[in-house]
């Protein structure tokens, strides 16, 4: 589906700085100008995107077409493989402190 291209204001100065203040950011005027012209950009770019014409694209979930990429879910090696070195304590496999968190378990 084309689209108009929807602009609206470009984003101004002033906006950028309201912005700024309720994120309690602090910029000075040139920061605040050069933001302004950045996402001014950004807001042109988008508006460019807007206006391909799509008419006759199939919707996709994917950019590649083909295989996935994605394996089977299924565990590469058996769990007692994995764990073999680990420390035991009893049926349970001991993890070091700074692993369990603030003094252990």
């Amino acid at each position: 589906m084309k689209k108009d291209n929807i602009r609206g204001p470009r984003l101004t100065r002033e906006t950028v700085a309201r912005l700024a203040e309720t994120a309690r950011l602090a910029f000075t005027p040139e920061e605040t100008e050069s933001i302004a012209r950045e996402l001014s950009g950004l807001v042109d770019y988008i508006d460019g995107i807007e206006t391909i014409d799509t008419e006759g694209v199939e919707p996709t979930a994917r950019v590649l077409f083909g295989e996935t990429g994605l394996r089977d879910d299924a565990p590469a090696r058996p769990a007692k493989d994995m764990t073999r070195n680990a420390a035991r304590d009893g049926a349970f496999v001991v993890l070091p402190g700074d692993i369990q968190g603030e003094g252990g378990a």
